[in-house]
Parts: C-alpha cells; structure tokens; sequence
C-alpha cells in the first residue's frame, strides 16, 4: 500500500502502490489531487493552526515533463463539451460534439414558447402554472448557451452597461410588469427583452461577487452545485413552511394552504429556505457516501 499523500491517493503511478503501477485508478474524480489537498491545508492552517509547522511533501517527478507549470482552468469555467479533436495535428472527421442534444433542446424549447405563448394569448392557466414555466423556458436556454458556447462572455460584461440595465429592471418592476406573466397579460417583445436584461445582470453581478466577495462567492458556488436538488425540491420546502407558519398563525382555514406556490406572503425567506435546505441536505447524504466509500477503500486496498 503507498497512499500516503493525496496524488497517488488518485493515481496509480508508484511501483510501492498495491496494484501494478499504472493499472489501476483510485478515484475518478480528476481534481481530487487539487481539492483534497485544499481541505487538507484549511483543515492544517484555518482549524489546527499548525503555521509554524515543518511539513515534508511527497511530490512525483517525471521525465520530460514542461518547463512550465500547468495553469489553472478559469475560476467558474465548467466548459467540457469537446468540439473536436485531433491527435498530431490531424483532427478526427466524424466527431459528433452533441449535436443531437442541442438539436433536441432546440426543439423542445421552439414548442415550449409555442405553448406557452399559445396559453397566453387564449388566458388558459394550465395547473401549477405550467403556462409560465412554458414561457420562461427560452430564457433559461438562452443562458445555457451563453455561458457554455460564449468562452470569453467576461469581457462584454460593464458596469456602465449592468446599472443602466438595472435602473430599467426596477422601473419595470415598480410598475408591475412582473406580474404580467403571471395574469397572462405579457408580451413576449417586452418579456423576452427584459429577461435578457436580466440575464446580462445576472452575469455581471456573479462576476461582480466573485471577484470582491469570497464568503458571498462560495455560498452562491455551493447552491449553484446542488441546482438540481434545489428545482425538484424547493416546492416540498415551501409546503413545510406553510405548515409551520400556519401553526404558528394559529390560522383556522387549512384550505389556504392550498395556494401556489406558497401562502404566506413571505417570499424571501421561502427563497431562502427553498434553496438551501436542499443543498445542505444533499451536501449532507454525499459527505455520507464519501466516507462511506473511502472506508471501503482502505479496507479493500489493506
């Protein structure tokens, strides 16, 4: 066994290792190296100050290796799609970089402004208003692909842009056009504009907290990790909080509850709730399955 610091913990490369070298992988996660080793020096500096410690690192050096370091990817740039490939510059004919998957979101986004446009016109809600989530679909697409096929998107993101477009999203807000969609009576011009506004905002301000708020950073990095948890449970987060606080109202009339997407008129703290709940609980069932995954690994490889 020769585990004994983080880069063999992934890669098998030590003629020491309990499998031939070069035969077999500890982990797939490719930048567990990078941060495991992160938690390992905040666990050593931030909880037990070891500062003025003298540490002895175990690092691997190979033949022929760069002169220069290796960079680290940009900071937020989950961009993973290959759009080619080539191997001594000659570039492999025939590769297929998910064609099919951006045909068929296409697609399905087309039909879902049909729909939803169509529900619109006729003032027909559908149940739990999948009208709106029908509409509101494109918008989201749109800034999918912005962020995934637009690399250096950063450069067109100006403050002297983002506070005139911020300025037109209150007025708008302050007149109610919000709440247009919601009683059907949107456009989708103004609809649609707007919400490219918001898009640009949204960018420039993540930007904004990533580079002046650490704390605010990583809060916003981690609800970003668990979307998905986040969109199918929120709604059953929101029901709890329902629950809660017409107990604590005292309230008489339990069908109130019955109101979507919440009833009380309590909408940040739904947010909130309904964003981190999840993630803490997701983040809590995967710390779980790690140690319960490292445990079996040590035990195989003793």
């Amino acid at each position: 066994m020769y585990l004994n610091n983080e880069y063999y913990q992934k890669f098998n490369t030590s003629d020491k290792a309990h499998f031939p070298s070069y035969t077999h992988q500890y982990m797939t996660n490719i930048i567990a190296p990078a941060s495991e080793a992160l938690s390992s020096y905040n666990t050593y500096i931030d909880k037990l100050k070891l500062t003025n410690e003298e540490f002895t690192f175990i690092i691997p050096v190979y033949k022929d290796m760069p002169k220069e370091f290796t960079t680290h990817p940009i900071i937020g740039d989950n961009d993973n799609n290959l759009t080619s490939i080539s191997i001594n510059n000659e570039k492999l004919q025939n590769f297929d970089s998910d064609v099919v998957k951006n045909i068929v979101i296409i697609v399905l986004t087309i039909l879902c402004f049909l729909l939803g446009n169509e529900r619109m016109e006729l003032k027909f809600q559908l149940q739990f208003r999948l009208d709106v989530a029908l509409y509101v679909v494109p918008l989201l697409v749109i800034g999918y692909y912005i962020r995934s096929c637009l690399n250096d998107y950063k450069r067109f993101l100006k403050w002297y842009v983002a506070i005139p477009m911020l300025g037109i999203s209150l007025y708008f807000s302050k007149i109610g056009y919000q709440n247009s969609i919601v009683s059907q009576d949107v456009k989708p011009i103004g609809y649609y504009f707007l919400g490219l506004i918001g898009i640009y905002q949204s960018f420039y301000f993540a930007m904004f907290i990533c580079k002046h708020t650490k704390k605010i950073s990583e809060f916003f990095s981690f609800i970003g990790k668990y979307t998905f948890e986040i969109m199918c449970f929120h709604f059953l987060v929101f029901k709890t909080l329902d629950f809660v606080f017409y107990a604590i109202n005292g309230d008489k009339d339990v069908t109130i509850l019955s109101a979507f997407p919440h009833t009380y008129n309590l909408s940040y703290i739904y947010v909130f709730f309904g964003c981190l709940l999840p993630a803490i609980f997701k983040s809590f069932l995967d710390n779980i399955k790690k140690n319960i995954v490292l445990g079996f690994n040590a035990k195989s490889y003793l």
